[in-house]
């Protein structure tokens, strides 16, 4: 399960930015991801919580490398602490030529 991803994180309130692509083995990786940018936001795992609307017990065993995770979680949780995930792969150019190709035709028949 490795997957390649683009991390972001702005603090508006100190102009901090973080940004690296890095590749890590989802689940002992993403668990550390989480929360070095949680600490790093100043929010603790009830904070994170309540603002991605989940339970406490969630982070925590998103953070404790819980694989029972749900990706619905998971998404949350990103989406609070600013993470992007980009899936790559050794043909995912070809996909993406694909979907531009879809795109060219739906937009010729406008």
């Amino acid at each position: 399960y490795l997957l390649r991803i683009r991390i972001k994180l702005t603090k508006a309130q100190n102009n901090y930015c973080y940004s690296s692509k890095i590749r890590f083995n989802m689940f002992d990786d993403l668990a550390d991801i989480v929360r070095f940018h949680r600490k790093k936001s100043g929010l603790t795992q009830a904070d994170l919580a309540k603002l991605a609307g989940i339970g406490k017990a969630a982070v925590y065993d998103l953070e404790h490398r819980t694989k029972s995770t749900r990706i619905d979680t998971i998404q949350k949780v990103l989406r609070v602490l600013n993470i992007t995930v980009k899936l790559d792969s050794p043909i995912m150019h070809s996909y993406q030529e694909l979907k531009d190709e879809a795109s060219k035709g739906i937009r010729s028949k406008d």
